[in-house]
């Protein structure tokens, strides 16, 4: 079997959704993949390690090319495995092999962690069993190739691998391209993850927005719900409800309910999800264009290797994200980048904090 990778990306695109952070369990000092060619236990990957600060999306602007693959890491990783695999694509490592690596060296966790994820996993090499072609199911550590196996225990236990590292809300993303494409392997829906926003099939903003069975907010998200009718043009503020009221199905399906901070959470990256597939607005560039020279005001290097618009990262996802915004919303956004940037100039912040996800994120969460 050849994986289309096209084909792939297409699939991935068309069942991409959001993930929330989940709780910090206690982790085993043990890498769940030594056998497979993991890390040794003393190197393992504490997932939940962040040094206080979680990674955030333009952090990934250093890393260049591997900016779909990175935000993936960000959005869909728990803290200390997406730290992991930046620094390793940092120190020059492939993008792919890097996430590989990250996951496959993510310690144990608890004993009920250990036990949720043997359910879940149980339920993917199930499915991996009913593909026709089993001729290359599972990733390969050591040449980074592809095997196949009709085992169920070693399906089992390649799953555990790799998705020991995926956030809980998340990993149902991976169950639905199992789902839809058992002759998979697990990794490839972990790749799939980032995938390409150039060559995907962006989302009109301006589309007319009709009802559905996905429109409706629990009373958890009112304020996120409120906020976003706000924020968002019509269509995209539809689509990031039912982004919420799916994952929070998926979730309930995947044996994780839904309590008030996970659907929160899911709230806040269902929102930059939406925005992150806006087709080009005219309005937004403008916008855009604004605020670079802001930025710029306070780092005269912000085009270069290694600052904030480095490649034209910050740009091409500020003209995602302003597309999806309405006019309050724009003007929002707008004032919080540009207060970041004064705040900047004047030394009391970061250029590296300065981000258009956390702007978008505590705009939606802001209880009225």
């Amino acid at each position: 079997m050849k994986l289309d990778r096209s084909a792939f990306l297409a699939l991935v695109t068309a069942i991409s959704a959001a993930a929330c952070a989940a709780p910090a369990d206690d982790v085993d000092e043990t890498s769940g993949a030594q056998s497979r060619g993991g890390a040794p236990a003393a190197a393992c990957v504490n997932p939940h390690v962040d040094n206080g600060v979680y990674p955030a999306a333009e952090a990934c602007y250093a890393i260049g090319e591997s900016w779909g693959q990175c935000n993936a890491w960000v959005s869909h990783f728990y803290a200390g495995v997406a730290r992991s695999a930046i620094e390793a694509t940092g120190g020059g490592a492939d993008a792919y092999d890097a996430g590989f690596r990250a996951l496959a060296s993510t310690c144990k966790g608890s004993d009920a962690d250990e036990a949720r994820l043997t359910t879940f996993c149980g339920a993917i090499a199930d499915k991996q069993l009913t593909a026709r072609d089993r001729s290359m199911n599972i990733r390969t550590p050591a040449s980074f190739g592809y095997t196949g196996s009709s085992d169920r225990s070693v399906l089992l236990d390649a799953c555990k691998d790799l998705v020991r590292g995926v956030r809980i809300e998340s990993r149902p993303l991976i169950r639905r391209c199992i789902d839809r494409q058992p002759d998979f392997p697990v990794y490839a829906c972990v790749e799939g993850l980032g995938f390409d926003d150039v060559r995907a099939k962006c989302e009109d903003t301006n589309a007319v927005a009709s009802s559905g069975m996905f429109s409706g907010c629990s009373t958890d998200v009112e304020d996120e719900c409120r906020n976003i009718d706000g924020l968002f043009k019509a269509k995209p503020a539809l689509d990031t409800k039912s982004c919420i009221v799916e994952t929070e199905i998926i979730l309930a399906e995947g044996g994780a309910p839904a309590d008030a901070r996970r659907l929160q959470e899911a709230a806040r990256t269902c929102a930059i999800g939406t925005l992150a597939r806006s087709c080009e607005a005219p309005e937004a560039r403008t916008s855009c264009d604004a605020l670079v020279v802001e930025l710029k005001d306070a780092d005269p290097q912000l085009g270069t290797k290694g600052h904030l618009n480095a490649g034209g990262a910050f740009t091409k996802r500020c003209i995602k994200t302003f597309s999806g915004l309405s006019t309050s919303g724009s003007n929002d956004v707008f004032n919080c980048i540009r207060d970041g940037a004064k705040a900047a100039k004047a030394g009391t912040k970061k250029m590296t904090d300065i981000s258009l996800d956390a702007c978008v994120g505590m705009l939606v969460g802001a209880k009225g």
